[in-house]
């Protein structure tokens, strides 16, 4: 999918294709803020030892890999990566919701503040005896600081592939591919950044699993998930593959700076495996 096959909806045509989902409407309708994704928030540990000649950097949410920056006089005009959907299960015996993203996006490491992403947020609650009482598995996207928006449209169950793409058309208006390659549904719209304060500098891209321990929802285990025809188009059109790409893991900064993912990337791959309960 190409930036050039995106189709500009208008207000009205956004709102039917790709509506805030029941989730957003529910939670906006009781005061509570949807779980949101993050830039990345650097750990302590800060780098490790390059692994394969990567680049390898801890933080408390990100696990994948980020590209950039671009070429002197470019910046990035999109981002893609196609994945399936994990499985997701219980990493300890508590009663708790688990919280899972995996995205591609642009921005979110640079000082601009602001982060445009798409992809799946999956949620898994379970009571005491470990039984799960609740999943959901559903398509967003987020201009970060503003709330994620979980939208309608098509649907996604773990073990279906996507293919996710996100583009800049300014600093303050991203466009969105996303398809269930599994299923053959798909939506193509344009989405306007409203906090202007955070407008995007353009100037990394990546692939993330998400972990939102930090925000109250603790990261399952996982099945691997490797983002695959990973590719970054520059504002002067030539294109980027992960090669060279900066290598982010998750490490839990409350025992000790334990390693709770392990990433690895090739050119064409970003592949992240969980690695440990939190």
């Amino acid at each position: 999918m190409k930036l050039s096959t995106f189709i500009a909806l208008s207000a009205a045509s956004l709102t039917a294709a790709a509506r805030p989902s029941l989730r957003s409407r529910l939670l906006e309708a009781r005061g509570a803020a949807a779980p949101g994704s993050l830039p990345v928030q650097r750990a302590s540990k800060g780098a490790v030892d390059a692994v394969e000649g990567a680049t390898i950097q801890t933080s408390t949410n990100w696990a994948g890999a980020s590209q950039g920056p671009p070429p002197s006089g470019t910046t990035y005009a999109s981002v893609v990566g196609t994945w399936t959907i994990p499985s997701i299960s219980i990493a300890s015996e508590d009663s708790v919701t688990y919280g899972l993203y995996s995205w591609v996006g642009i921005d979110g490491i640079n000082d601009s503040g602001g982060l445009w992403q798409s992809g799946i947020w999956q949620e898994l609650t379970v009571d005491g005896s470990g039984t799960t009482t609740f999943t959901e598995t559903i398509p967003w996207y987020c201009w970060y600081p503003s709330p994620c928006v979980y939208f309608d449209g098509l649907t996604t169950n773990p073990g279906d592939v996507v293919t996710v793409e996100v583009g800049v058309q300014s600093s303050s208006e991203g466009t969105i591919s996303f398809e269930n390659v599994s299923s053959g549904q798909s939506l193509s719209f344009t989405v306007p950044n409203n906090v202007t304060s955070e407008d995007l500098s353009a100037i990394n891209a990546e692939w993330i699993v998400e972990d939102t321990a930090i925000q109250g929802d603790p990261l399952p285990k996982f099945d691997q998930v490797t983002f695959s025809s990973c590719s970054a188009t520059y504002s002067s059109g030539a294109t980027q593959d992960a090669s060279g790409a900066l290598v982010w893991e998750v490490t839990n900064e409350d025992t000790g700076n334990t390693d709770l993912t392990a990433s690895v990337l090739d050119a064409s791959t970003v592949q992240v495996v969980w690695a440990g309960a939190a």
